[in-house]
């Protein structure tokens, strides 16, 4: 797990507007511990517009801010959309790229070299960069620890020109016992649980489009790019699939196990099972149900794929 500590602070975004500093440790996040990095992806990005009230660790004092996640909508390479909040830190294990600095504390750098000597003397001190992105500019406030380009053989590395902005560069691996492991599953299980009804609420709220609602073709796009993306990844998206499938089928819809579940419950209070007349009606209502919703994610699928 990566450590939940922002080495970069996105210059305009909303961890810029809340006070986020270079190095600042977040602890908790409206009153929930923060472990790990992805602990605080996992709550930012379905925080569309909502604040949130953070506790953050800076020079061993404890000091609370509230930021709101600006919401960004992003486009994959197969033209499916999503929404998710945006808080503007950079987390550990990130450098950026020397190439792409073309200014430091608003001043302009147009050669490696003019780069070198800025970055140098203002190594462990809190500066602005701006960093040309391609398709943005973007500035950043960043406390530069040391350019990494010793220690790496090959030149055309990514990693040999970087600049290092975090105080570890490196993930903590957690070896978990039987009983540590099943806690840690559940607890994960549960966090992800949340996060997918609170996005299911916002569908039906309106604060997230309903296009998000993918079937089996976007399915099968993000399952390949997982694939691609290593084993870990692809292990990862099943799981997290697997929870959603489980999910769904606990919703109170006839003909799943939710719905059976909601008429064990009737016949438990009312003493006797309910007609069954009432079951079949129920039942051809939750087909309806299903299968209109299957038509929906699927076609939203067809349609964007084709614009």
């Amino acid at each position: 797990m990566t450590p939940p500590q922002a080495s970069g602070v996105i210059e305009g975004s909303a961890a810029s507007e809340a006070g986020f500093m270079p190095h600042d440790k977040i602890v908790s996040i409206d009153g929930e511990r923060i472990r790990r990095f992805e602990d605080i992806r996992r709550i930012v990005t379905v925080a569309l517009d909502t604040p949130l009230k953070f506790k953050v660790e800076r020079d061993d004092q404890i000091v609370e801010l509230t930021a709101t996640p600006k919401k960004e909508t992003t486009e994959d390479r197969f033209g499916f959309t999503s929404s998710r909040g945006l808080l503007g830190i950079v987390g550990p294990g990130q450098g950026l790229s020397i190439e792409s600095i073309t200014a430091i504390n608003g001043k302009s750098l147009e050669t490696n070299e003019d780069r070198y000597k800025a970055l140098n003397k203002v190594m462990g001190q809190q500066i602005t960069v701006e960093l040309d992105r391609g398709s943005q500019m973007d500035q950043f406030i960043i406390k530069p620890l040391i350019i990494n380009n010793e220690g790496f053989s090959d030149p055309e590395s990514p990693a040999y020109n970087s600049l290092v902005i975090a105080q570890s560069m490196e993930d903590e691996y957690v070896k978990h016992g039987v009983v540590d492991g099943f806690t840690s599953a559940v607890s994960e299980t549960w966090a992800i649980t949340g996060s997918t009804l609170t996005a299911l609420g916002q569908m039906f709220t309106g604060t997230r489009s309903a296009t998000e609602l993918g079937g089996i073709i976007r399915i099968g796009a993000i399952a390949g790019d997982m694939a691609q993306a290593g084993f870990i990844a692809l292990v990862t998206f099943t799981a997290l699939l697997s929870i959603n499938l489980g999910l769904i089928n606990l919703f109170p819809i006839p003909m799943l196990d939710g719905g059976h579940l909601v008429f064990y419950a009737l016949e438990a209070i009312k003493g006797g099972p309910v007609s069954e007349k009432v079951q079949e009606y129920a039942f051809r209502l939750g087909f309806a149900v299903l299968v209109g919703i299957m038509l929906f994610a699927n076609l939203n699928d067809l349609f964007q794929l084709v614009q």
